[in-house]
């Protein structure tokens, strides 16, 4: 039979009251992802998830590199497709993160039990994500960070490693049900900043190959007022779900639960450590987004929205 690991040790120590929703969640993780309408893992499918994305996203690298070098006459393809396929392939990423970590976040039912069990329980959705996530950091992400010059930065790849010890946590050592939120809704504010690189790769490109024709000469107005567009979209996502909601749910929400459960006599047994290793991802992550969006203001009202986002 499939197990969840030392939380379903801690069944006993639960309020009485919340024993029912503890069972509901148990039986949960060890549903088939199939049968349900949001995908979840198990300790044991997790690695499985973990292989299959980072195989898929390296597999689909490979083709549209091929691709997109083959995309004549049209440079902002065919220059750079390492870093377009890059952007492509991540955009997929960020949207099932959203998609999912949305949709589990807002269910009411998560929020029936207790902080106990939203910590000690192990969220099925959330191992999914965290599982996704490790793969594609780890055999594709990262990688790619390290080979393409244009993704080539070194807080980038720190970032990413960064990012890959989290998944971690959230996949094999503690799958807490707020991972659904910090790897999962939280990415909403990437996809603009995606689509914002993209085109504004994509303006560079063609100004540099810019001909006297009205057709190219229109693909740079097109191309600088999408990297225009998207930049406001950005930064207005950026300060509204990383600056301002990523740090509303850290102080009311997230903090507020683990904190008594990370006490020595608190009976988190054996979780202690990985609870702790959220924690202190969590205030990291809170705190170097308060200064991207500290650097992002700076830059918004020295320089006014459009362009290219500084680095």
């Amino acid at each position: 039979s499939t197990s969840v690991g030392p939380r379903s040790m801690l069944l006993p120590l639960l309020p009485a009251s919340h024993r029912a929703l503890v069972g509901l969640r148990v039986a949960r993780a060890q549903v088939p992802i199939a049968s349900l309408a949001l995908p979840i893992a198990t300790g044991r499918s997790a690695l499985a998830i973990a292989g299959v994305s980072g195989g898929l996203a390296v597999g689909a690298q490979l083709g549209l590199v091929v691709l997109f070098k083959r995309a004549r006459g049209r440079p902002w393809l065919s220059e750079s497709p390492g870093f377009v396929a890059h952007q492509l392939i991540a955009l997929v990423f960020m949207s099932i993160c959203t998609l999912y970590g949305g949709a589990a976040w807002f269910a009411p039912s998560a929020w029936a039990g207790d902080a106990a069990s939203r910590f000690l329980l192990a969220d099925g959705t959330t191992r999914f994500l965290a599982a996704m996530l490790f793969g594609e950091l780890v055999l594709w992400d990262l990688p790619c960070a390290i080979w393409i010059k244009a993704l080539r930065r070194p807080d980038s790849i720190i970032h990413h490693f960064a990012m890959a010890a989290v998944a971690f946590n959230a996949a094999w050592l503690a799958p807490v049900y707020y991972g659904v939120f910090y790897l999962g809704f939280i990415e909403l504010s990437t996809i603009p900043l995606n689509v914002h690189e993209y085109f504004a790769h994509a303006a560079r490109t063609a100004e540099r190959a810019v001909s006297p024709s009205a057709a190219s000469r229109a693909a740079v107005v097109r191309f600088r007022a999408l990297r225009d567009g998207w930049q406001a979209a950005a930064a207005a996502s950026f300060v509204a779900v990383r600056g301002l909601l990523f740090t509303l749910v850290s102080a009311r929400r997230f903090f507020p639960e683990i904190l008594p459960l990370l006490a020595p006599s608190a009976a988190a047994h054996g979780l202690r450590g990985p609870l702790i290793g959220h924690a202190v991802s969590v205030l990291g992550f809170n705190v170097l987004q308060l200064y991207w969006l500290y650097l992002t203001l700076s830059y918004t009202l020295k320089n006014g929205v459009g362009g290219e986002r500084p680095d």
